[in-house]
């Protein structure tokens, strides 16, 4: 039987916010709920998974600090992240994200792949975290360097505003 905050995510439209927002009130303060926040992120049901990455992103988009042990969480499970609303949204979501350098490599590989998505807007996102990430970690200043030179080049205008923007 799905919880508390599985079963409101579950009435997510795709387009009806109001329905995350009720259920970031309503289970906000339950007991492990970010722990369960984290696992419905990759959940196989993508409009579970893109209700739950909103509700994380507006999660830290109010302040919340994630806990290092949820953000590794998140991190190893990218790769099952079932849909482009919900990878977008975790795109919007790194800089509020404490990550390490190990989980930092993660991160941009994973952001390196999209860079090639059939979405526009996914591929100017991966390219934010791509730079973003490259600022903190000077490590991969010219894998950042050399996203952003292929995003001057990018077909569609909003890719290469984000560069425009970024440099």
């Amino acid at each position: 039987m799905p919880s508390g905050l599985d079963r409101h995510i579950q009435e997510f439209d795709g387009q009806n916010i109001t329905v995350l927002a009720e259920a970031r009130v309503a289970c906000g303060s339950a007991p492990g709920y970010l722990e369960e926040l984290v696992a419905l992120c990759a959940d196989p049901r993508a409009s579970v998974a893109d209700g739950a990455t909103w509700i994380l992103k507006a999660e830290l988009e109010d302040g919340l600090a994630l806990p290092q042990e949820m953000t590794a969480r998140l991190v190893a499970s990218l790769g099952d992240l079932p849909s482009w609303q919900a990878r977008l949204h975790l795109c919007q979501s790194v800089e509020a994200l404490d990550l390490s350098a190990d989980q930092a490599e993660t991160v941009i590989r994973w952001a390196q792949a999209l860079s090639n998505h059939d979405r526009p807007f996914l591929r100017a996102w991966s390219l934010h975290v791509i730079v973003t990430l490259a600022r903190r970690f000077d490590s991969h200043r010219a894998e950042a360097e050399a996203a952003l030179a292929a995003a001057e080049a990018d077909p569609a205008a909003s890719v290469r505003a984000r560069a425009r923007r970024l440099h």
